[in-house]
Formats: structure tokens, sequence, C-alpha cells
């Protein structure tokens, strides 16, 4: 990888960091199109990676949160649970679904 592209994919890598650490989420939604316009990663590479990189990131937000006592852990492990179930799901459609289907869905969410 270039140092060029390297540079800008480090500069998305801490805005999305950035999010999560404020916001708690939100970098998913910021992150698929940083990945597909910014870094040219296909759809489903990007939707893909962006899991990835929200885990680690909302994982490392967690850390300071739960010692500062902030998290409710029971209402955020059942989310969490039925977050997995409709992981499974979304990922079993994004493989028949068309990258302009998921990226109009993703546009209709953000708005």
């Amino acid at each position: 990888m270039p140092v060029a592209d390297l540079a800008v994919a480090l500069l998305v890598g801490l805005a999305l960091g950035t999010v999560l650490g404020l916001l708690g989420g939100g970098g998913g939604i910021l992150a698929i199109p940083a990945f597909v316009h910014v870094l040219g990663m296909p759809v489903d590479q990007a939707s893909t990676t962006s899991l990835l990189v929200v885990a680690i990131g909302a994982a490392a937000g967690l850390v300071p949160h739960a010692i500062a006592g902030r998290v409710a852990w029971r209402i955020g492990l059942l989310f969490g649970a039925f977050g997995i179930l409709g992981s499974v799901v979304g990922a079993r459609l994004a493989i028949i679904a068309d990258d302009r289907l998921q990226l109009a869905g993703l546009i209709a969410l953000i708005f």
C-alpha cells in the first residue's frame, strides 16, 4: 500500500475511533462509505471490515466507561444478543443483495 493511501487509511481509522469513543456507536455508518469511497473497497469487503473495526473500537471504548460505572450490563448484553442474531441474518442477506441496494439501504438509515 502506498504511503499516501496508508496515511488516508490511518486518518479514516482515527476519525472512526473518535466517533466510537465519543458516542459509543455510529462508526459503522461512517466506516462503510469511507471504506468504499475513500479507500476504494468493494461494498461487501467494506461492510465486513467495518464490523471488525467497530467491534475493536467499541471494545476499547467500553473499558473506561465500565471502569467509571457507566455501563448498563444487563441491557447491553440483551441488546448485544439480539444484535448477534440480526448480524447473522444481515450477513446472509448481504451475500445475495446487490451492492447498490446495500448502499441505498445504508443511505436510508442515515437519513
